[in-house]
């Protein structure tokens, strides 16, 4: 059966300096710390005491840091999201015009004019690499998908520099 009393919690224990003597330093009476290499650290209660609100000050400290960075990480992970958001949201309206010019979709409708006229700025600097085949009013646009290729690449790139920023470094 152990003594509770006997162990002490390790919130109790701090570390306390000793100064360490040699008999040749007897005759001098100034102190002289051992190097760190050789220092011995005693807990007591009555350390525990005295240190207490520079222990207190050091933890707030340490807990504002990991707040800060927590709050950093929390940023940065909200606008990958964000940005993979947007990402995907152009990749399914790029799809769509991909489908419309495919299917021979009336560019009259509403709806498809409004996902032809936001893609075409997307669209327009990929227009020209391959020939567009129509029959009537279907197309087959290979630009549109080296359109999605890149789009997607940037994306991926983007949300990488990103993560880059919360990553710890890695230690080789």
């Amino acid at each position: 059966m152990s003594n509770d009393q006997d162990r002490r919690d390790e919130t109790d224990r701090h570390p306390v300096e000793v100064i360490v003597r040699s008999p040749a330093d007897s005759g001098d009476s100034t102190p002289r710390p051992v190097p760190q290499s050789t220092r011995v650290n005693l807990y007591t209660r009555a350390s525990a005491m005295d240190s207490a609100s520079d222990d207190n000050a050091d933890a707030s400290a340490e807990r504002a840091r990991r707040g800060a960075m927590q709050q950093r990480r929390f940023t940065i992970g909200k606008l990958i999201d964000l940005w993979s958001y947007l990402v995907t949201a152009l990749e399914a309206l790029l799809a769509l015009r991909f489908f419309f010019e495919l299917a021979g979709a009336n560019q009259g409708a509403g709806f498809v004019q409004f996902v032809l006229g936001v893609t075409k700025p997307f669209a327009w600097p990929f227009n020209g690499i391959f020939y567009v085949p129509r029959q009537a009013q279907y197309a087959f646009d290979p630009n549109v998908i080296i359109a999605m290729i890149v789009y997607v690449l940037i994306g991926a790139g983007v949300a990488r520099l990103l993560a880059f920023l919360i990553e710890p470094p890695s230690t080789v």
